[in-house]
């Protein structure tokens, strides 16, 4: 009987050992980043609180986002990173009136692998969908004040606990 019992807490403390050390990403961070064109290359890519927009003059700037995911645990592989943007829009004539507009650009980026209790750093590429929709709207007669990034750790089948997600803006000035 005795021996039942311990088997028992023996099974018990595996299955917790287990299930601590598989193998978890969470998302740390994320960073809006610019890259100015110097002598026809791109510069590296700098850290940024604000972007500096002219309506009707085109930006050749690449916009980026940095995430920073940690592994704790075992390695993790084949994960996916959802992600969408959206602005908080006004008029260029009564920009007193600002509104978010829906999201104006949806995405997915794969992380393939990372080592277990690594930190994992990896770039969203915005620039294309952020030109595309500034054309949009200087078009309409308005412009963003405020460009917001939201990235979802997609979840898998068994996964237990919230779904993670991030949320990252960074504000328009002309």
């Amino acid at each position: 009987m005795l021996n039942k019992r311990i088997a028992a807490l023996a099974a018990l403390a595996l299955v917790g050992a287990a299930r601590a050390a598989c193998a978890q990403l969470e998302l740390q961070k994320a960073q809006w980043q610019l890259a100015r064109w110097d002598n026809g290359r791109p510069k590296e890519a700098e850290n940024i609180s604000h972007l500096s927009l002219t309506p009707g003059v085109p930006s050749r700037a690449r916009i980026s986002a940095r995430l920073t995911l940690l592994s704790r645990g075992g390695a993790v592989e084949g994960r996916l990173l959802r992600y969408s943007i959206a602005a908080k829009i006004a008029s260029l004539e009564n920009p007193q009136e600002a509104a978010w507009a829906v999201p104006f650009g949806i995405g997915e980026k794969k992380i393939p692998k990372i080592g277990p209790n690594r930190a994992h750093e990896t770039q969203i590429d915005l620039s294309a969908p952020v030109r595309r929709y500034l054309n949009q709207l200087h078009r309409s007669g308005y412009w963003p004040q405020e460009i917001k990034l939201q990235v979802m750790l997609e979840p898998r089948r068994g996964e237990t606990g919230p779904i993670q997600t991030i949320e990252s803006s960074v504000s328009v000035k002309k």
